[in-house]
């Protein structure tokens, strides 16, 4: 009789590691929000990472879409698509880009009010 214990690996004897998403996630250099209702990140991820969603912090606006729902190994650009005008916004501003990953870590990315 076998037991099964998922955080143990028989083949490699040695104890699994499951890291959090959004520890494998960080950001290359700060992003750009624009007023249009854009944001552009520059992201690096250690593995794939699934994105669900995004928000601009401590405002209302969240993503429409995403240019991917899935981040690689490597280097990675993410286009966030708002809907409507972020007119609440000032340019010059800095923000954090909130981006929920698919076991709803959250990943804070910077990012300026560029116009």
């Amino acid at each position: 009789m076998s037991s099964y214990n998922p955080g143990y690996n028989p083949v490699y004897n040695y104890p699994q590691v499951n890291y959090p998403q959004a520890n494998l996630v960080k950001y290359v250099r700060v992003g750009e929000i624009y007023m249009r209702g854009v944001a552009k990140l520059y992201l690096y991820s250690m593995g794939q990472v699934s994105v669900l969603s995004a928000q601009i912090d401590s405002t209302p606006y969240v993503s429409q879409a995403l240019s991917s729902y899935y981040l690689m190994k490597g280097y990675n650009e993410i286009t966030v698509y708002f809907s409507g005008i972020l007119n609440s916004l000032k340019v010059g501003e800095r923000r954090t880009v909130l981006l929920t990953t698919g076991d709803k870590d959250v990943v804070g990315i910077p990012a300026v009010v560029v116009g």
